[in-house]
C-alpha cells in the first residue's frame, strides 16, 4: 500500500517589506564599505605626507585622527591604522619611521582631548551673569550688546594681519564679530576659567571649520574635533541667571524641552576649562588652509560658576571628558607603538637583549616632538 505523503507548502514570495529590509542593508554596507576605503586613503596619505616630512603633515594627521569628533577608542584605533600605514611606507628608512610614529603619537594624544564644537542659540531674556567677564566683537561704531565690552578689529588685544569686522543688529553678539584674526591677549586674573568661545552663523559665513583647525590656551594647544556642521553637537542655549527657569526652558524626564520662540540656533560654539596662573588669557589661532578664522563673542566664566551655556542631555554626555576611557586608549596607542617597534627592530636583526635595551618596561623611549617650534 503505497503510503500518503503530506504536500510540501509553496514557499512564500519575500514581502515587499522584507525587500525593503534587504535593500537597506545593502546600501548600509554600501555605505559602511566607503567610509572604510575612505578613512584608509586618509590614513595612507597622512601616513605618506608624516613619513616625507611634509609642511602639511601635522595637519593631515590631526584631521585624520580628531575629525568627525571621534571617541577615545575610535582615535585609538585610527592611530593604529596610522601607524600600520607608517610600517608598510617606511621601507629601510628606519628614523624616518621613528619620527612619524613620534608625529603619530603626539597628534593622537591631542585628538583624545580634542575640543567639540556645540551648535548654540540664545534665549529670550538671556543676561551676561556679573561674575562673567563677557567680549563682543564687531564693529567699533556699533553698541555692544548688553554687559558686553567691545573689540574692535583694530583693538591691539587682537592679532592678525588683516582683521575685519562685520555688523549685524544691534544688541545680537552672535550676528556681529570680526574675521582675520590669528590671535587675542585678555588680561584676566589668575585662577580657573571656563573660556566660552562664540561665532554666528552670519559671521562664519561659507567657513566649515570654526577657530581654525587648533586652538592654543596659553601655549596648550587643542585641536577642533568637528570638521563641518553636520558634526556639531546639538545644541546649547545661553540661558542667563536662573539656567533652566528662563524663556520656556524645562527639564522632564530627561529631556530638554525649549521654547522655540527666540531661541533659533545661529551659532556654534567651544568651551574649554583652563587655569591661568598668570595675568592674561592667550588664545592662539590656526586656520584651516584658505579659510579665515571668525569669532562673534568671548565668555568667561569662574570654572566654579553654574555656566551660562547650558547644553542638551545629549550634548552634556558627548561633552563630558571620560577620563578612564582617555587613558584606556592612551595604553592602547602605546602598545600599538611598542609593537610595531618590536617588529621593526627584530626584522632588523636585534638580539632579545638589545631589544629590552632599546624598549624598557613603560614604553619605547621616544622623544617628544618640539611643540613650541611650530604652530603645526
Amino acid at each position: 500500500m503505497r503510503s500518503i505523503r503530506p504536500a510540501r507548502a509553496r514557499a512564500a514570495a519575500p514581502s515587499v517589506g522584507l525587500w525593503a529590509l534587504l535593500l537597506g542593508l545593502l546600501l548600509a554596507a554600501g555605505i559602511w564599505l566607503s567610509l572604510a576605503r575612505a578613512q584608509a586613503g586618509a590614513a595612507e596619505q597622512a601616513a605618506t605626507a608624516a613619513l616625507a616630512g611634509q609642511a602639511n603633515a601635522a595637519v593631515m594627521l590631526r584631521a585624520y585622527l580628531a575629525g568627525g569628533q571621534p571617541n577615545p577608542t575610535q582615535v585609538a584605533e585610527r592611530a593604529g591604522a596610522l601607524m600600520r600605514a607608517l610600517q608598510q611606507q617606511a621601507g629601510g628608512d628606519l628614523l624616518a619611521l621613528q619620527q612619524a610614529l613620534v608625529a603619530v603619537e603626539h597628534q593622537a594624544a591631542l585628538a583624545l582631548r580634542a575640543a567639540a564644537v556645540l551648535r548654540v542659540g540664545m534665549l529670550d531674556g538671556f543676561i551676561v551673569p556679573p561674575e562673567v567677564l563677557a567680549f563682543d566683537f564687531g564693529p567699533v561704531a556699533q553698541p555692544a550688546a548688553p554687559g558686553f565690552e567691545r573689540i574692535g578689529p583694530a583693538d591691539p588685544r587682537l592679532l592678525g594681519g588683516a582683521v575685519q569686522a562685520i555688523g549685524g543688529p544691534p544688541g545680537d553678539f552672535l550676528a556681529d564679530g570680526v574675521v582675520g584674526l590669528t590671535g587675542l591677549t585678555i588680561p584676566v586674573p589668575p585662577g580657573d576659567w571656563r573660556v566660552i568661545l562664540l561665532v554666528g552663523d552670519t559671521v562664519r559665513g561659507d567657513s566649515a571649520i570654526l577657530f581654525g583647525q587648533q586652538l592654543s590656551f596659553n601655549g596648550q594647544p587643542v585641536p577642533i574635533a568637528a570638521s563641518g556642521p553636520a558634526q556639531w553637537l546639538n545644541a546649547g542655549y545661553l540661558t542667563g541667571p536662573g539656567g533652566l527657569a528662563v524663556s520656556g526652558v524645562s527639564e522632564q524626564a530627561g529631556q530638554l524641552v525649549v521654547s522655540l520662540q527666540g531661541a533659533a540656533l545661529n551659532g556654534a560654539a567651544v568651551v574649554q576649562t583652563i587655569s591661568l596662573s598668570g595675568a592674561a588669557l592667550s588664545l592662539q589661532f590656526l586656520p584651516a588652509p584658505g579659510q579665515q578664522t571668525a569669532l562673534s563673542a568671548l565668555l568667561l566664566e569662574p570654572a566654579t560658576s553654574q555656566s551660562a551655556l547650558l547644553p542638551s542631555p545629549a550634548a552634556a554626555q558627548a561633552l563630558a571628558t571620560d577620563e578612564v576611557a582617555i587613558l584606556a586608549a592612551e595604553a592602547q596607542i602605546q602598545a600599538q607603538l611598542a609593537g610595531i617597534l618590536t617588529e621593526v627592530a627584530t626584522a632588523a636583526g636585534a638580539s632579545p637583549g638589545e631589544l629590552a635595551i632599546l624598549f624598557p618596561p613603560g614604553g619605547p623611549p621616544l622623544a617628544e616632538p618640539n611643540v613650541a617650534a611650530s604652530a603645526n
